[in-house]
């Protein structure tokens, strides 16, 4: 079904962060359609016009859907292609089940899934999946599913190693056609205790590393009771995401950068 509010708009030509919103993705994803000619538009100066009847068939493709959990109930968000989200879990016991939801999601949209895990095992990963339904270790050996130990690569290897794991992954969709739905929980205590100014720097370089692709999603789960100490750290690390993703028992609510202007 075509989106209305294009049907209903009287503007001919969109400027880029009017398309972000009618699509209620991020300007930087649209700059990546634009490249890729997913849509037209032309360049005057700096800036970016869209007529807007070449977004019809845009809002009908893929990259608007909604996604739709096991359990049949419609999410009430859009996550797009280049996303690199940052989740909140309420507490720190709610990391790894929200880990393993962002794995569901990944694979009802047969995506490679890449899983990270810092502050606890992997064994606890795949009982949470086994729990959900999902076969973990089927999943591993059917080439779906990959956990990485990423506590022991950045206690052995550093930041660099890490960001080296994710190269890898991301070097890996030249080989496979499949998109790459990556998800880790890099506990700003745990794993960032005596260097914490790292884990901003971390992310700045992930989401560096994520800009030119577009068939990768990544989501990165925090615990929203770790940053009640210094929130600023908080504000930086959103700063470095496409968007947040705030999750309770029953909900998940996705908010982009323009829902925080002031």
């Amino acid at each position: 079904m075509t989106n209305p509010k294009l049907e209903h708009s009287d503007e001919q030509l969109l400027r880029v962060d009017e398309v972000a919103d009618l699509f209620r993705t991020t300007t930087r994803t649209v700059y990546r359609w634009l490249h890729s000619g997913k849509i037209s538009g032309t360049k005057i100066g700096r800036e970016w016009l869209i007529p807007r009847q070449s977004l019809t068939l845009l809002a009908d493709s893929e990259v608007s859907h909604q996604l739709t959990p096991a359990t049949g109930k419609k999410t009430t968000f859009s996550i797009a292609e280049g996303d690199h989200l940052l989740a909140l879990a309420p507490q720190r016991e709610a990391v790894v089940g929200l880990t393993a939801k962002v794995i569901e999601m990944g694979l009802q949209k047969q995506c490679r899934i890449f899983a990270a895990c810092w502050w606890y095992h992997p064994d606890e990963l795949r009982q949470l999946l086994r729990t959900l339904g999902l076969p973990a270790e089927t999943l591993e050996a059917e080439g779906w599913l990959e956990i990485g130990d990423f506590g022991a690569v950045l206690a052995n290897e550093g930041m660099g190693g890490v960001l080296r794991a994710w190269d890898n992954q991301i070097e890996r969709l030249k080989q496979d056609s499949r998109p790459l739905w990556g998800t880790g929980a890099p506990c700003v205590v745990d794993c960032w205790g005596d260097e914490p100014a790292q884990l901003v720097e971390f992310e700045a370089n992930l989401d560096d590393m994520l800009q030119p692709i577009e068939n990768a999603v990544v989501i990165c789960v925090y615990a929203l009771s770790d940053f009640v100490p210094n929130l600023r750290r908080l504000g930086a690390l959103i700063s470095e995401h496409t968007g947040v993703l705030l999750w309770s028992e029953t909900d998940l609510i996705l908010l982009r950068p323009q829902q925080f202007s002031l």
